[in-house]
């Protein structure tokens, strides 16, 4: 019986020190460089969550060892490890909060994109905004995953402090919660793929821009 635990990848933007109100593909640049910043929080709520996922792995790891001969011991620990999950949903909250502050953010730049004059940066511009939108739709389907494999973790902890559980009871939940991570990976992947792309696109946006001028 393994149970899967995503490891939260760390996000990071590509900062760079520009600032030029005069020239708009600039201000456009530095506009999405402040969306990035937006997602400082978010960033940290990744560390947390790949701490928190090891805690409880740790602690699922040792109710397996235990077996359910040892119910008293096993008892604390999955009421321990609830909280670990509790812990992580709410950490999971912050973390969307950051995102969705940053994606708002990214729509007020569409006002700015309008007062580009060159045609292939103002395209090259609106097609970072199409990016940040796929982006956010990758991130809105993680996050649906986590949040069904988080409640499948209370209710698998919540069996093991029953002491009438039975191993069938255990075995389903567990494939469900080992199937919904599966889900959680492979979305995982689309996202931080997303965001690669992205980050890519963007700075090859400043580089463009910056070599016209």
């Amino acid at each position: 019986m393994k149970k899967y635990v995503v490891v939260g990848a760390l996000v990071s933007g590509l900062l760079a020190g520009c600032s030029n109100d005069s020239v708009p593909e600039l201000a456009v640049y530095e506009s999405f460089e402040k969306v990035v910043a937006e997602e400082k929080a978010f960033s940290s709520q990744q560390r947390s969550l790949t701490e928190l996922e090891q805690k409880e792995k740790d602690m699922y790891d040792e109710i397996i060892s235990l077996g359910m001969k040892e119910h008293e011991r096993v008892k604390k620990v999955a009421n321990q490890a609830l909280k670990i999950v509790n812990e992580r949903e709410e950490r999971l909250e912050k973390e969307s909060k950051s995102i969705k502050k940053s994606y708002q953010k990214s729509k007020e730049i569409q006002s700015q994109i309008e007062t580009i004059e060159n045609p292939q940066f103002k395209k090259d511009a609106e097609q970072l905004i199409s990016m940040m939108d796929e982006r956010y739709e990758a991130y809105e389907k993680l996050y649906g995953f986590y949040k069904q494999g988080l409640q499948l973790d209370k209710e698998l902890y919540q069996l093991f402090q029953n002491e009438k559980v039975t191993l069938d009871e255990l075995e389903d939940k567990i494939t469900s919660i080992n199937a919904t991570y599966e889900n959680i990976i492979k979305a995982n992947e689309q996202f931080n793929n997303k965001t690669y792309i992205y980050n890519e696109k963007k700075q090859q946006f400043y580089e463009k821009v910056n070599k016209s001028k």
